[in-house]
């Protein structure tokens, strides 16, 4: 059926694997993480000057900048080998440049810290164990600003802190749950988003076998909360389509791209979650115990960012920090970490760092 303008829809927890499809995010549980997926474009800028064995080498490089993270030239770049030290500050652009006097060996190992030679961080220090022979590794450090500002919407001209180790830190002890991930925790070492291109992703109702319709009440008011949510991250994130817009639609739901939303008993109250395919977003579903939950606000707001890639956290003030009928909103902090994603997601597509989300020393 088509979801109008006046018919927007949701869910509350996960959806099924479709082909060679991969599942990602759920509020319950019934998605499995993905695959690690390389997205990097091949490198780029100058590579460092080849050394030979047991002479100093030029490290050089640039550094990938992923939001503000402040100025460059209070960036040191350092290689540790035991208890040596050798580092350089970087210039104004970026770029850094200096000796090192490490014998090179496969067998031997250095550490790759980065992080700011004094006063307070703009940004998630590095520290990564490489081999001394692993030249690709210093040429273009990933730097992840810790503030983001946010310049529209709900919470325009608000500033927010966001540390990566909050973003990926689970909300409950149980690994093996994946409703405990955190936010950014269904990432491998690139962000795995919807494309830019991909928005007003587009959405439909789909109506299982024995269920109740969903009526034109139940969809003006899913999609008046959809707006809200909208409204707070400041982008027009899903459009109205016909149900054969989205291709074939499985019998439980999933269909072969756009989002699809259902009523379906099982899942109480709600599910939902997107697929990837490619290291991109592609697919989701969103399944209501009922019509009830359909219309509720936080509820559906909830599984809807998490259709976006996300998953929970109780790391800031959160519409993610489990399932609360008292907050239905995105807060300042949602807000902030979405635009993170996507600047770090810009950073690694266009830049092509060297280092990655996970390299960070908390």
């Amino acid at each position: 059926m088509r979801a109008s303008r006046f018919y927007r829809m949701s869910k509350f927890r996960g959806v099924g694997a479709v082909a060679a499809v991969l599942v990602l995010v759920a509020c319950g549980s019934e998605v499995s993480p993905p695959a690690p997926t390389s997205t990097s474009p091949s490198p780029t800028s100058p590579s460092p000057t080849s050394p030979t064995s047991g002479s100093a080498r030029v490290i050089s490089g640039r550094l990938v900048p992923a939001g503000d993270v402040g100025a460059m030239t209070r960036v040191r770049v350092t290689l540790r080998s035991g208890a040596r030290d050798f580092s350089g500050l970087a210039n104004s652009d970026g770029t850094f440049q200096f000796n090192a006097d490490i014998p090179i060996a496969t067998a031997d190992s250095v550490d790759l810290i980065v992080d700011v030679d004094d006063g307070p961080r703009p940004f998630a220090p590095i520290h990564k164990r490489i081999a001394s022979d692993d030249s690709a590794s210093y040429r273009r450090p990933l730097l992840i600003s810790s503030n983001v500002h946010i310049p529209s919407g709900t919470y325009a001209g608000s500033t927010v802190a966001i540390t990566l180790d909050g973003a990926f830190a689970p909300i409950c002890p149980d690994a093996a749950s994946l409703s405990c991930r955190g936010f950014f925790d269904y990432w491998t070492d690139v962000p795995l988003l919807w494309p830019t291109e991909a928005f007003p992703i587009p959405l439909a109702f789909f109506r299982r076998e024995g269920a109740p319709d969903i009526t034109p009440e139940d969809s003006a008011i899913f999609w008046a909360n959809v707006a809200s949510l909208e409204g707070e991250l400041a982008r027009d994130l899903f459009r109205p389509v016909d149900i054969g817009a989205l291709g074939a639609v499985t019998p439980s739901g999933v269909p072969e791209r756009g989002v699809a939303v259902s009523i379906d008993a099982a899942a109480s109250p709600a599910l939902g979650g997107p697929a990837a395919n490619n290291g991109r977003l592609v697919l989701a579903r969103v399944r209501a115990n009922n019509n009830v939950w359909l219309r509720q606000r936080a509820v559906m707001n909830h599984e809807l960012i998490h259709v976006l890639g996300f998953g929970h956290t109780c790391a800031w003030d959160s519409l993610m920090c489990g399932v609360s009928l008292a907050k239905t909103s995105a807060t300042r902090g949602d807000v902030a970490a979405f635009l993170l994603a996507y600047l770090i997601d810009d950073a690694v597509r266009t830049q092509a760092p060297t280092t990655t989300v996970r390299d960070y020393h908390f």
